[in-house]
């Protein structure tokens, strides 16, 4: 009874495995090129607004926020191109050992396969994207954590209406002595 009960098991856990492989390569297809239309546009802003922003100390910090938005934009793509194409290439059991890699072991797998397999351009784009990706991820932190510094060195100004200001004393006879 209980070999039946484990064979049954194991029936279930691969029959469920397969649907989540097949069904994680469907939602692939249907919205990567949703996703490389939005890298694209992701990378245009990035090069158009951000990376001038960058270079002006007061608006750093709204650069690396983009920047680190913008990573994970190029992120969910690479998971997705990693997925379909090590499904592609490896077929199941490729995708199956690349998402027991804690998920993210489909773009390492996608990686190995279009190496082994001489497919030059998918390999580039992946490595690029990778790239990409923790690139602008530690660039949007480095931003960020310099902007902290640069806002370190003011003092904020004091925005207390100058009448009820206690730091400052006023002589008898100014126009603040209206307002008491």
């Amino acid at each position: 009874m209980r070999i039946v009960m484990f064979i049954g098991l194991v029936c279930v856990s691969v029959f469920f495995t397969v649907l989540f492989v097949k069904g994680g390569v469907w939602v692939g297809k249907k919205f990567l090129p949703w996703f490389g239309w939005l890298s694209n546009i992701t990378f245009c802003v990035d090069i158009i607004i951000f990376v001038p922003l960058a270079f002006i100390k007061t608006t750093r910090s709204w650069a690396g926020v983009g920047f680190l938005l913008s990573s994970y934009v190029f992120g969910i793509t690479v998971w997705f191109l990693g997925i379909i194409w090590t499904y592609m290439i490896c077929g199941i059991f490729g995708v199956i050992i690349g998402l027991l890699l804690l998920g993210i072991g489909v773009v390492p797998m996608a990686i190995l396969a279009t190496l082994f397999r001489g497919f030059w351009l998918p390999l580039l784009i992946l490595i690029v994207m990778i790239t990409l990706t923790f690139g602008l991820r530690i660039l949007g932190v480095l931003l960020i954590e310099d902007s902290k510094k640069y806002k370190k060195q003011f003092k904020p100004i004091n925005m207390t209406p100058l009448s009820k200001n206690p730091e400052l004393e006023y002589e008898e006879g100014t126009p603040f002595d209206d307002e008491k």
